[in-house]
């Protein structure tokens, strides 16, 4: 488990954001170093500066491109982008999210697009829309929903001022063998 400690001057989950990287693009999203985030356990969107949002729809986008896929983008102010078709979630990249350990290192969380790609059932059919969205006018708070990060066990340490980050199993184990009696078809009896 890494840690990443809570900013000073804040009485919520806010820790200290390194950068926003779509896998597959080079080009950094313009961020202030050890940027604030807050982590809201009761959020389910990636809220962003309007700055910051466009630079990493750009990103998203270029990554497309080379796929030779025609992906279709709904972009609307104040409203999520939304997939045309739901088919092409599978052509967006993964976000990487890096924040400021303890010791100064990067702890990295990767968000793949089966996360950050919500699918909604509607009267018209399915809607897929992407969980990021502006922040509120004019603001340049950063706040990244629990449900986004929910390929990591998150330990909230208030008392120690800190959020552990720990990936889940990413690939599930297979069942342990049989009891050697059970494989042999003995009886087992207890003592």
């Amino acid at each position: 488990m890494s840690f990443v400690p809570l900013k000073d001057g804040y009485n919520t989950w806010t820790v200290g954001l390194k950068s926003i990287q779509v896998v597959g693009n080079a080009t950094p999203i313009p961020l202030t170093p050890n940027m604030p985030i807050l982590v809201d356990s009761g959020a389910t969107y990636f809220y962003l500066p309007r700055r910051v949002l466009e630079a990493l729809m750009v990103a998203v986008k270029s990554t497309i491109d080379p796929t030779g896929r025609r992906v279709a983008l709904k972009e609307a102010q104040g409203e999520p982008p939304v997939l045309r078709n739901c088919a092409d979630r599978e052509y967006l990249p993964p976000l990487q999210v890096a924040f400021t350990s303890q010791d100064g290192s990067n702890v990295t969380v990767v968000i793949p697009q089966e996360v950050y790609v919500q699918v909604y059932d509607t009267d018209a059919g399915q809607l897929c829309a992407l969980l990021l969205r502006e922040s509120s006018q004019g603001e340049e708070d950063i706040s990244i929903g629990q449900n986004l990060l929910r390929r990591y066990y998150l330990y909230f340490q208030y008392d120690q001022r800190r959020i552990g980050f720990a990936d889940t199993m990413k690939v599930p184990s297979k069942p342990k063998g049989r009891i050697a009696a059970f494989q042999k078809r003995r009886a087992v009896r207890p003592m």
